[in-house]
């Protein structure tokens, strides 16, 4: 992702220097016709990779790829998030704002699980959620699963009860060495996530294991 705007802030750089706003013109619709077609590309070889179906919206963009699985939807997609942090600049009291966009490689199932829960092992990530006062520490009575994860939910009762399963726990710690970094179960689906890699994670053999290790997490 960082690679094709890098690629693209240079092109656009050396169109206005040799072309003005003839270059500009030239770019944007470079843009227009190339940045559907790699999403599309990208979104095929998910499908590919797991052995499913590309999903298009109305427009024909693509929604995600999916796979069926003993009666189990699986979707994988991205998703890009910027994040907005403001700060204070000491040198002229002013605001300084920090924008940070990154990119996520997700896989989602839907359901209906009846309850929320949020689990990471990333504590910067669970302690700017606490501050945000969208989270609150619980212990499930696994010391082992409860030293290993941050966890919140309202209720401990339902994610002990949903994490009660040896199978379950297997593959929630093995897509967490897989390099995924959050876990959420709400009423109607389950979702996990990682940074997305190009470079590993439009491999096939590595989609199918994503795709494996979540359809145990599901299942149970």
């Amino acid at each position: 992702m960082w690679t094709l705007i890098k690629f693209m802030l240079r092109l656009l750089v050396l169109l206005i220097f040799i072309g003005g706003p003839i270059g500009i013109v030239l770019l944007i619709i470079y843009a227009l016709k190339t940045g559907p077609r790699r999403r599309r590309e990208q979104y095929q070889k998910f499908a590919d990779g797991i052995g499913g179906e590309m999903v298009l919206g109305p427009k024909g963009n693509p929604l995600c790829a999916r796979v069926i699985k003993d009666g189990i939807e699986i979707k994988v997609s991205d998703q890009v998030e910027t994040e907005v942090h403001h700060h204070h600049d000491f040198s002229d009291g002013g605001i300084e704002t920090d924008r940070r966009t990154f990119q996520y490689f997700i896989m989602e199932s839907p359901g209906n699980f009846g309850f929320n829960v949020f689990l990471t092992k990333d504590s910067t990530i669970f302690k700017l959620a606490q501050k945000l006062g969208k989270v609150t520490d619980i212990e499930i009575g696994d010391p082992e699963f409860d030293k290993k994860y941050l966890i919140s939910a309202k209720d401990p009762a339902p994610v002990a009860a949903f994490f009660s399963s040896h199978a379950r726990r297997g593959a929630l710690n093995a897509l967490f060495d897989l390099n995924f970094k959050e876990f959420w179960v709400s009423p109607d689906s389950i979702i996990i996530r990682k940074g997305f890699q190009p470079s590993k994670d439009l491999i096939p053999a590595n989609l199918q294991q994503y795709v494996n290790q979540f359809y145990l997490l599901v299942k149970g």
